[in-house]
């Protein structure tokens, strides 16, 4: 169990270093794909190091495009693995708050059409044409919250 005050305190860092979004990508199978992502990027490695700790994810070294830049620490989790650290961290969102309430809406649809998902060659998994409008929603208003400089 994580302690309140530790949740506070992450997602205060997502708030202000973090990316909450939904995409939606297009096979050439003609499959179609919606991926909820939950990242933090900084230069400091404890907080990035701590998420991986309490939510899994991926950890990786962001390399500086030039010399005077420095090397960042960046923390991403996808799917199964944002929507457990998104619902734990929204009670303490504020800037970033219509965000993780967009991609909890979307993992929780996404969540409910598990059963009718299309397999694919390989075992890939990919939505039908007819859900792709609704995945198609959840990105563009995804890509709408995150335009920068917008605060919400």
């Amino acid at each position: 169990m994580v302690r309140p005050e530790t949740l506070a305190y992450l997602a205060g860092f997502v708030d202000g270093e973090g990316t909450i979004s939904v995409g939606a990508y297009g096979r050439p199978s003609g499959r179609y794909l919606g991926v909820s992502s939950l990242s933090l990027y900084n230069v400091d490695p404890t907080v990035p190091v701590l998420m991986k700790q309490i939510f899994g994810g991926s950890l990786s070294i962001k390399r500086g495009k030039r010399p005077q830049h420095k090397d960042g620490y960046v923390w991403q989790a996808q799917g199964g693995k944002a929507y457990p650290a998104v619902k734990l961290l929204y009670p303490y969102l504020t800037v970033k708050r219509l965000q993780a309430e967009n991609l909890l809406d979307f993992e929780e649809w996404r969540q409910g059409r598990r059963r009718v998902l299309n397999r694919g060659r390989n075992g890939l998994r990919g939505y039908r044409r007819a859900d792709h409008q609704e995945i198609l929603v959840y990105a563009t208003r995804s890509k709408e919250l995150n335009i920068r400089g917008t605060a919400g």
